[in-house]
This record gives structure tokens, C-alpha cells and sequence, in this order.
């Protein structure tokens, strides 16, 4: 089942705004309220850019201009790869407070799980303070 689940979410580039939010955001437990849809949408553009270049590189000539070619401007192709990286960039940021915050509540939770199972000793073997713990 992890399997089939991890396949699922790594499959093929991603295509647009609804993969980088199914397969990524709601795969890393990003809520709507920190990384909102909107915010992804804003990429299709990229996404649609993106996707013409690769079919374009695949089935077309470089050497020609007909009116299939849709020519960029380098600021534009600037514009569109900053707000991609900048969504990494935000996914990058909220997943890893996440796993700050899982942290702490691991360590709380070691913390509060010893100090249950503290147990005096002394002189035991020349010991004293508490066992595990």
C-alpha cells in the first residue's frame, strides 16, 4: 500500500497547479490556510510554458519560426521560473517548520514518557539519582 501510495505521488513531472497541490502539498499535509490554491494557480502560466517548450523540443525543429513557435521573452521566462522557485521555496519553509514541530513533540513526549518511568536509586552499585532517567 506505501508503495502503490509513494508511486502514486512520484509519478511523471508534474503538469500544473492541481499536481503540485495533490502531489505535493496535500501529500506533505500543507494546509489551503499556509499554502493557499490561489498561490499555486499563479504557476499554470510556468506550467503552461513549460509543458509547450518540452512538446515543442520533442516534435519540432529549433532552426524554425513558423507560427507554431511561441517566442519568450527572457524577463518573462525569468518572471515565471522566480514564482516557481518561490513556491519551492514556501513548500521547503512549511514543511520543515512541520517537522520542527513534530520534533518538539517527540522530545515533550520522551521528556513526559521518562520522567514516568523514573526510579530512585541509591547505592545501588555505588549509584545514585534514578534509574532511566
Amino acid at each position: 500500500m506505501i508503495k502503490l501510495y509513494i508511486a502514486a505521488r512520484t509519478k511523471a513531472s508534474l503538469q500544473g497547479s492541481g499536481d503540485v497541490k495533490s502531489r505535493v502539498r496535500d501529500t506533505l499535509g500543507i494546509s489551503n490556510a499556509r499554502l493557499p490554491l490561489a498561490r499555486l494557480t499563479q504557476l499554470d502560466g510556468f506550467f503552461k510554458a513549460r509543458n509547450a517548450i518540452v512538446h515543442d523540443l520533442d516534435y519540432k525543429s529549433p532552426a524554425g519560426h513558423g507560427t507554431a513557435r511561441h517566442p519568450r521573452t527572457l524577463g518573462r521566462v525569468r518572471e515565471q521560473c522566480d514564482a516557481a522557485l518561490a513556491v519551492v521555496a514556501e513548500i521547503i519553509s512549511e514543511t520543515a517548520a512541520d517537522i520542527r514541530a513534530l520534533s518538539k513533540a517527540v522530545e515533550r513526549s520522551s521528556a513526559r514518557d521518562s520522567e514516568a518511568i523514573r526510579i530512585p536509586v541509591s547505592g545501588v552499585a555505588g549509584r545514585t539519582g534514578f534509574l532511566f532517567g
